[in-house]
């Protein structure tokens, strides 16, 4: 799982495009994924009190859906959380 974990953080990075001054934000999405790896929601659960890095952040997982999903479908989980934060890139 930690594989897939890392291939849909590489694939939402490279989908990621930053606003410009926003080193010190970050947020983070709960994301709802489909067994096909379609996004199907994006929720805020920790805004980053600036709504362009943000609606920046939501962009990159819709950018790139379907992202990966476990081949091994008893290890799928509908929903992730993933944190954005440019000083991680």
């Amino acid at each position: 799982m930690r594989l897939v974990r890392r291939r849909i953080y590489d694939k939402v990075r490279r989908n990621w495009r930053i606003p410009p001054n926003s080193q010190q934000l970050r947020c983070t999405l709960r994301i709802r994924i489909a067994s096909n790896g379609e996004v199907m929601d994006i929720s805020i659960s920790q805004s980053s009190g600036n709504p362009i890095f943000d609606t920046s952040s939501e962009h990159a997982v819709r950018r790139s859906s379907p992202l990966p999903v476990p081949r091994d479908r008893r290890l799928f989980d509908e929903y992730l959380t993933l944190i954005f934060d440019p000083n991680d890139i």
